[in-house]
């Protein structure tokens, strides 16, 4: 898990590292992007849901989720998905959330699971999702690119950031450095 602060802001988001070895069996790995989400009731979102295969392995995984009320709709753009041994690293389905006026205000963590057709394997990762009656507090988000460099003294360098304004967000954004 990566967690970034800021006052009493804390985001965080998960990665895998998957380390092979030899003699590995097949086995796959899903990570969802982003691992929380907050909306106002009778909006949708939205998680991207990453499985990573490894070792050679091909099966079809299916998609499921659970922990969700009835009144929040939940659809994958592709489902199953079939990893190729000769194809890309990693393959992406979304994962589509639809709520409306009657669902229920709350923090709801659910759970996303990939289950190989085969029934073998199956993995699974836990997100949340706060619903609203209303909008959040407007926010942002700063990020800094690149996110290390390495100089000689006496040189100098620069960093570039980005101000992302969430629900409304208008304010000017004071930026300083500590740490030097």
């Amino acid at each position: 898990t990566i967690t970034g602060k800021s006052g009493e802001i804390t985001e965080t988001d998960t990665v895998t590292l998957v380390v092979e070895g030899s003699g590995s069996q097949p086995d796959f790995s899903i990570v969802p992007s982003p691992s929380s989400r907050e909306i106002v009731k009778g909006e949708s979102t939205s998680y991207d849901v990453i499985l990573t295969p490894s070792n050679g392995f091909s099966s079809a995984v299916t998609f499921s989720v659970t922990g969700l009320p009835e009144s929040i709709g939940k659809t994958f753009t592709v489902n199953p998905v079939t990893p190729n041994p000769e194809g890309p690293s990693s393959y992406t389905t979304t994962l589509n959330i639809t709520t409306s006026a009657a669902t229920p205000t709350g923090l709801y963590a659910f759970t996303i699971k990939g289950e190989a057709n085969d029934g073998q394997l199956s993995h699974s990762v836990q997100v949340t999702l706060k619903v609203n009656d209303v909008p959040p507090d407007p926010d942002f988000t700063l990020g800094a690119s690149p996110a290390a460099q390495e100089i000689e003294q006496g040189q100098s360098t620069e960093y570039d950031i980005a101000v992302t304004p969430l629900n409304g967000f208008d304010t000017p954004v004071n930026l300083t450095v500590t740490g030097l």
